[in-house]
């Protein structure tokens, strides 16, 4: 079902940009990777927010991650933002919050939030932040990842767990 809502999303490729920022994800033998621009304004093809009813903010980009023999697949929030990491947590989590009734999965998929953040500074998150991140997604780098667009970072080393 879920899969169903976010198909009127979905891209014919494994890279997306905003805001001079890009991520993408190079699959591997024997991975299936699809990328669902979830946000009208860069997708006016985008049919998630009126399915849910949602009135709030909503992320970029969700991400479906399955590697061949595996029975865990993983949905990936994904945020690109130029330095507000608040507004980008906050997109996160809206749209988090408004997919999770809809998953028909038994426990074998995996939430995942990664934001792409388009400053060269240091990344501060308050530690309110942290276990917002922390209850919803698991550990740093392994369920959540905020990173820098110059650092060497990888959306698909994220998604495999690499």
């Amino acid at each position: 079902m879920l899969l169903d809502i976010l198909s009127p999303c979905l891209i014919p490729r494994t890279t997306f940009t905003d805001n001079g920022i890009t991520v993408n994800v190079r699959p591997q033998k024997g991975e299936s990777v699809k990328f669902f621009v979830i946000d009208e304004k860069s997708n006016p093809k985008s049919t998630l927010r009126k399915a849910l009813g949602m009135h709030g903010r909503i992320c970029d980009l969700v991400v479906y991650y399955l590697k061949e023999g595996n029975r865990e697949d993983a949905l990936c929030f994904v945020e690109l933002k130029g330095k507000k990491i608040d507004d980008a947590l906050e997109q996160i989590l809206e749209t988090f919050e408004a997919l999770e009734g809809c998953s028909e999965s038994s426990g074998h998929t995996k939430w995942k939030a990664y934001i792409l953040i388009g400053i060269a500074s240091p990344i501060k998150l308050d530690p309110g932040s942290i276990k917002i991140l922390r209850a919803k997604f698991g550990d740093k780098d392994i369920g959540w990842r905020i990173t820098k667009k110059n650092d060497k970072d990888d959306l698909g080393s994220f998604l495999r767990g690499t």
